[in-house]
């Protein structure tokens, strides 16, 4: 019994940081449009997600899976309807999204990439046509 009780510590201990070890580097860039900015979280494969307003300005995004996110080409391209992706915890991979308090957004799914939109905030002025 306390063998078998060693053992069951012993294997707590060791897969823990296994699963972090093995947790996928994630890959998120993000681009500028018209009417709205972009964010895109490029899975390796395909996995299931929730996406929950939390307070006025931010949404948490939460995926089934461990990871980390690689955001170098989000650090590389700010855009202006996004103001941070901060990391909530990577197992299962949960972030939290930073927006204008009076942007809608949108989020689909195409392939393994999950898409999330967030639109110009309700109150920004219009942009003008180029000449």
């Amino acid at each position: 019994m306390r063998l078998l009780f060693i053992l069951h510590c012993l294997a707590f201990l060791f897969c823990a940081p296994l699963s972090q070890a093995l947790a996928l580097d994630i890959p998120v860039r993000a681009g500028s449009h018209d009417e709205y900015s972009r964010l895109v979280f490029d899975w390796p494969e395909a996995v299931t997600y929730t996406l929950q307003k939390q307070g006025e300005d931010t949404i948490n995004l939460t995926f089934e899976k461990a990871g980390t996110l690689d955001s170098s080409k989000l650090d590389a391209s700010p855009v202006s309807n996004i103001a941070a992706v901060n990391i909530i915890k990577s197992d299962p991979l949960s972030v939290a999204i930073k927006i204008p308090s009076s942007s809608d957004y949108r989020d689909f799914k195409v392939g393994n990439r999950i898409i999330i939109d967030v639109y110009n905030p309700k109150n920004a002025p219009k942009s003008k046509p180029s000449p």
